[in-house]
């Protein structure tokens, strides 16, 4: 059995000293399967979710897909041969680390700084991007589901109260939690007194990926839809 991982940090694992203490390692382990995780660190959802699509399109199709959605804000913006994924951390923006000194050309320091203005508190732009993804997330489980691909969807960052009620969407338990703010799993560390490694950057160590594991395979073992994956 073969599960694909995609997602940002958490979902790579960063700043974990060991990577078999990643949620990935967790949960491959504990279903008896082999993995490819595509997380990376910085990566939006324009990212995770072309990854995804990519991976199903050009290889043999997983048992099993999780994918960890990040916050809604991040960007990806094109710059010498290379997407530049940008986003906003501890109060600051920054536009991705792989760029060199010099590459930042004049006409994305404007860019930068009209995102800026949108992206530093939470209003209608937001609101309005939140709802966008909303959309998109649904159909990637549409075209999941389509494929008979079990999947499982959950939110790295609070995303999910940007939802009004009337907005939301069935998703056959395909999603952790989409529309509780408790569950994202940056909030649920937080909320349940796990240390970040480094403070202000939310990433979180090997005790509260696992817990987080442990609680996406409760939900894999509870939903009938994972029995081909789960082990009884």
């Amino acid at each position: 059995m073969h599960i694909l991982f995609t997602g940002d940090s958490n979902t790579a694992g960063e700043e974990l000293n060991n990577y078999e203490d990643s949620m990935a390692a967790v949960i491959s382990r504990h279903l008896g399967a082999t993995h490819t995780n595509l997380g990376i660190t910085g990566e939006g959802n324009d990212y995770i979710y072309q990854s995804t699509i990519d991976y199903v399109k050009n290889n043999p199709k997983p048992d099993l897909i999780i994918v960890g959605f990040t916050e809604v804000s991040r960007e990806q913006w094109y710059l010498n041969g290379k997407l530049h994924s940008a986003l906003h951390l501890n109060g600051e923006s920054l536009v991705s680390s792989k760029l060199q000194p010099g590459e930042f050309e004049e006409k994305f320091s404007r860019r930068q700084k009209i995102w800026e203005k949108h992206i530093a508190h939470n209003g209608e732009w937001h609101r309005s991007v939140g709802i966008e993804w909303h959309n998109k997330m649904y159909n990637l489980h549409c075209m999941l589901d389509d494929q008979n691909i079990p999947h499982l969807f959950f939110h790295g960052f609070h995303c999910t109260k940007l939802f009004e009620q009337e907005c939301q969407l069935d998703w056959n338990n395909s999603f952790f939690h989409p529309y509780d703010p408790a569950y994202p799993y940056v909030e649920w560390c937080l909320n349940n007194g796990f240390a970040e490694v480094t403070p202000g950057f939310r990433h979180f160590g090997s005790d509260a990926q696992l817990a987080y594991a442990n609680m996406l395979i409760n939900h894999l073992e509870s939903h009938s839809q994972y029995d081909t994956v789960c082990k009884r």
